[in-house]
Formats: structure tokens, sequence, C-alpha cells
């Protein structure tokens, strides 16, 4: 049994997957094994990962028919016996020291989760530097507004018992809906932190996160993690856990209202399901808002959702 197990999800990344693979094998921890799962690929990648698990036997391949990405990295964390697990994008690389500093940092620490630093790339990038192994603790608690903690699934190393009883959701970010269900459920958990930068995300023109970013990709998200939110918050039974999901619900039904003028085509396609969700938020919108102004605003957005961006053109004068 390995002490990491390394997923890597791949569809149709032929022209960049042997980069990332050959960033894995050349780890200077070796303790690993790499499960890399075909998702229905119609290029040539399927073929060449099954060229590299002949070659070394820590790899295996999962072929599948096409799910998506969180299909993909549940047929993995399915198939991993590692005691911990790392994620890594197929037309992404890693340092060669990658694994051995987040194991270093996560052994010594205690901690639940190492993360490390990353670099944004659009070509190849020089890794002959050694990787700084000095870490500060954070509690999960403390990073739940911050987007390098809770939006990214690569970049770390996760405890396996954290997230034995997690599975990605078929939802737009849905790195951020897992970390997030990790986090909320488990607030006390340490993370280990380290400024050293070992992963390396590389930027392709069309790529699924780029186009996620922009838009009504972007937008449509907001409502989709409102719902799933508020879904979880009717749920759940511990008190607090349903706070958290309540307060995120409420942010991000409000982050899709945000940008109503921008994608309005959009807004009125989902208007009467948006409309029903921000009735629902506002009947126990007191759970989680103590001013009775905002209350009061919140329930005036909910049956006139113009009266929002009303406000923010009045503030963005006032500015």
């Amino acid at each position: 049994m390995a002490e990491v197990s390394v997923i890597i999800p791949v569809y149709n990344t032929e022209q960049f997957i042997s980069r990332c693979i050959d960033s894995v094998l050349k780890q200077t921890f070796t303790d690993f094994e790499l499960i890399a799962v075909d998702d229905g690929s119609t290029d040539h990648s399927p073929q060449l990962l099954d060229v590299y698990a002949e070659s070394d036997d820590r790899m295996t391949v999962i072929h599948q028919k096409n799910q998506g990405v969180s299909s993909a990295r549940n047929s993995g964390l399915s198939a991993a016996s590692g005691k911990y697990i790392a994620f890594i994008d197929s037309d992404d690389w890693v340092h060669p020291q990658y694994l051995e500093v987040l194991m270093d940092i996560i052994t010594e620490s205690g901690a639940d989760l190492a993360v490390c630093g990353f670099e944004y790339v659009s070509g190849e990038s020089d890794q002959g530097n050694a990787l700084s192994k000095e870490y500060s603790l954070l509690q999960a608690s403390d990073c739940m507004g911050s987007w390098v903690y809770t939006d990214l699934i690569w970049g770390r190393i996760y405890n396996k018992h954290c997230i034995q009883d997690l599975s990605f959701k078929d939802l737009e970010n849905e790195d951020k809906i897992f970390n997030f269900d990790l986090f909320a459920h488990h607030p006390d958990i340490v993370l280990a932190v380290t400024a050293s930068k070992g992963y390396c995300y590389f930027q392709r023109e069309g790529s699924r996160q780029q186009q996620a970013e922009t838009g009504e990709l972007r937008y449509f998200r907001f409502f989709q993690h409102a719902k799933y939110f508020y879904s979880r918050f009717l749920a759940e039974t511990d008190p607090d856990i349903k706070i958290t999901y309540l307060k995120a619900a409420k942010r991000h039904i409000l982050l899709f209202l945000q940008d109503r003028k921008d994608c309005r085509n959009l807004y009125k396609k989902h208007a009467r399901e948006f409309r029903t969700l921000m009735k629902n938020i506002n009947r126990v919108v007191y759970l989680v808002e103590e001013d009775k102004r905002k209350r009061i605003l919140f329930a005036c957005y909910a049956h006139f959702p113009f009266l929002f961006e009303l406000n923010l053109w009045i503030h963005k004068i006032n500015e």
C-alpha cells in the first residue's frame, strides 16, 4: 500500500498529459501510487496512459465513459489506497519535490491538510530551485473566506481520513464545493501552509477553468452554489453547520443577483427558480443576519430584485 495516492482526471489532453505524468513519476518522494482516470477521452490520451502504466507499476489507469471531472475524481478516490490524497489536473505539472515537501510538512506538523504555493504558467517553468519546507498553521474555520484555500483542489495533500465521507458534486467549480463541505463539517482541522511554489497551473486557451471565470458560466455558478448550500442547510441537523451553509447560500444568491444586469437572458431563464430560492432564504435569514435593516433590504430584494441593482448604482455614484 502506497503512502500517497495521486489522482489525475484525464479528458482529451494528449498534448499535455506526458508532461504531467513525467513530473509525478520523477518525484523525489517515491512511495506513491498514481491513478489516472480516463473520462472517455476521444483523442490519444487513453493509449498514452496505458503505455505509461505498462512501464511503471506505480501507475494505474481507469477507463470510464465520459461523465465529467467530478465523476473521474470520485472514481480515483474509490480506487485510492493511500493514507494521503493529492489531486493534479492533467494539463498541469509539479516540482520534483512537490510530494516530498508536502509530506514532510504534514507529518512534522500533524496537520490534516498540507498546502503549497503555485504559479500560473503559459509555457515551461524553471523548477531548478529547491523548495522551502517552512510552514505556518491555520485552522479551517479561519480559511472559509479565502479562495486560495476553498476554491482549489490541487496544490495540496489531504489526510484521507478527513475526506473519506466526501465526494465531488457535478457542479461548476466542484473544487470549492468539496473544500467547503470539508471545512463546514470539520472547522477544527489544521492546515499546514508553505509559500513554496510546488504546483504549476497551466493557463491554456479555452480551458474549462478559463471559461468558468467569465460571462454566463461564472454567473450561473453563483446560482448553482446558492441552491446547493441552501439544500445542505435544509438537510443538516447540526445547528452550527446549518448556519454555515445558510450564510453561504445568502452570500452566493446575492452574488448571482449582483451580475444580473450583465446576464439578463440567463436571469430571465431562471427567474422563477431564483425568486423561490430568494424567498426561501428570506424566511430564515434572521438566523444569520442580526441587523434588522439588512434583513429588510434582503426581503425587498427577494420580492423586487431590481432594487438590488438600483442600490449598487446609488452606492457607485456616491463613491
